[in-house]
């Protein structure tokens, strides 16, 4: 008979198998759960001191199972725990706390019912909300640009105002320029403007022309070449010219430009068909007269050379001038005996007054003085000095070319469109033209009338 017991049968280690023989899984669990004992042995200590703790002081235990039970009970929801954070911690961005009961709400009556209003459907004694106030807005701050006081005070009431109390933008215009004279409007006394239309049957007026002095630049003048190249005849070192003119246009057979020359000498034998006048802007030089009398001229100079003039130039400095050309018929009387060249520099002190039948001043004119230098047949020319102030001209009987020598004005066409003219300019007023000069500061001017 077989022991119950391994360890009391002798053969019980022969006849047990050995590792290798036994099944991998087995041996798994073998060697597994030997670990087990020494793990329960390591913690006897343990459960053998939470027992006699607990012997000795039960309640303790029995209180914290019934407080987490009841937390468990009694755990708020999460809007709960905020409703009551926020009332014992009132935020300072939040309304005033008045009472820790949670507010009423607060009836709101139901809108009565509103009688609906056909469309487009006004009233002449009721007002718009948005009208009302604009009156009240306009009540407190009293426009500048308004009309007078009395008017405004009628028509900020709630009313609306009378088709009578209105004012129309013309009447409000003039109140306010009533009370706000303002500085830029004739004087006092206003002069009489003459009527600067033109008569029934005749053309309107023509406008001026003007061109300022970078117009004639050095640099925008054609050249034209030698003069030795031109056919004249050059004694004296090898002149260049160069030229310009205003426009293609003439005024009563007059041409304006510009022109310039290099150093050099030169005859001029042939007769000239037509006169010539030209302010010297820059350089040095002289005309001989056929009977060897010499003009020098320089900066600021005004040259006239008439008709039938021949003689010599000599240029001793880069030469640029502006110049006004009249082809008129011949003048009788003006061709007997030597034709002279004229040279008169341009006044800077204060000139007799030489008034020309074609240079009248006007009834109530700026003071002013003048001086006519030449006056044969049509053409003329002289210097005028004017003080500021403003006069209107009426349709002239002669076409008039200026050159601004110093000053600053406003020419005006019977149209209304201006121009501002100062020193340098060159301004052509065509036969016909009317307008009105305003004299900003004191102005010079050298100026040639043709007809």
């Amino acid at each position: 008979m077989r022991s119950c017991s391994p360890r009391c049968d002798p053969n019980a280690d022969a006849n047990r198998p050995t590792e290798e023989d036994q099944p991998t899984g087995l041996k798994h669990r073998r060697q597994t759960s030997r670990p087990c004992f020494p793990f329960c042995l390591a913690m006897l200590p343990f459960v053998l001191v939470t027992t006699t703790a607990w012997l000795a002081n039960p309640n303790v235990y029995a209180t914290q199972h019934a407080c987490a039970r009841v937390s468990c009970d009694l755990r708020m929801s999460e809007a709960a725990a905020k409703a009551a954070w926020l009332a014992k911690n009132a935020p300072a961005w939040g309304p005033p706390r008045r009472s820790s009961t949670p507010a009423q709400p607060i009836a709101v009556p139901a809108p009565a019912p509103v009688a609906p209003r056909p469309a487009f459907a006004t009233s002449a004694s009721t007002t718009t909300r948005e009208e009302e106030a604009k009156r009240a807005w306009l009540a407190k701050n009293k426009p500048a640009w308004g009309p007078p006081a009395a008017t405004r005070a009628a028509q900020t009431s709630l009313s609306p105002p009378t088709a009578s109390a209105r004012l129309t933008e013309e009447e409000a215009k003039r109140a306010w320029l009533a009370r706000n004279k303002p500085a830029w409007g004739p004087p006092a006394k206003t002069r009489e403007a003459p009527n600067l239309q033109a008569p029934i049957g005749q053309s309107p007026s023509p406008p001026f022309v003007h061109a300022p002095l970078s117009f004639f630049a050095l640099d925008q003048l054609t050249p034209k070449g030698s003069r030795r190249s031109q056919g004249g005849k050059v004694d004296i070192g090898d002149p260049h010219d160069f030229t310009r003119p205003l426009c293609e246009d003439s005024w009563n057979g007059a041409e304006v430009g510009s022109w310039a020359c290099t150093p050099g000498g030169w005859e001029s034998p042939k007769l000239r068909p037509t006169t010539e006048t030209f302010l010297v802007l820059s350089g040095k030089g002289a005309v001989t007269d056929a009977d060897g009398a010499a003009h020098p001229f320089g900066p600021g100079d005004v040259v006239v050379l008439p008709k039938h003039w021949c003689g010599r130039w000599d240029i001793t400095e880069h030469l640029h001038k502006l110049w006004v050309v009249h082809d008129h018929p011949d003048v009788a009387g003006a061709a007997y005996g030597t034709v002279r060249a004229m040279v008169a520099p341009v006044p800077t002190s204060t000139l007799p007054v030489i008034q020309g039948p074609l240079h009248k001043v006007p009834a109530n004119p700026p003071a002013n003085v003048a001086r006519t230098i030449y006056d044969v047949g049509p053409t003329r020319v002289g210097f005028l000095s004017c003080a500021p102030g403003s006069f209107a001209i009426a349709a002239r009987p002669a076409a008039e070319c200026l050159f601004v020598v110093d000053g600053v004005f406003f020419l005006t066409n019977a149209d209304g469109s201006a121009r501002r003219c100062t020193a340098g300019d060159t301004v052509v007023l065509p036969q016909g033209w009317a307008g009105g000069w305003d004299i900003v500061e004191p102005t010079s001017k050298v100026w040639v009338e043709v007809e």
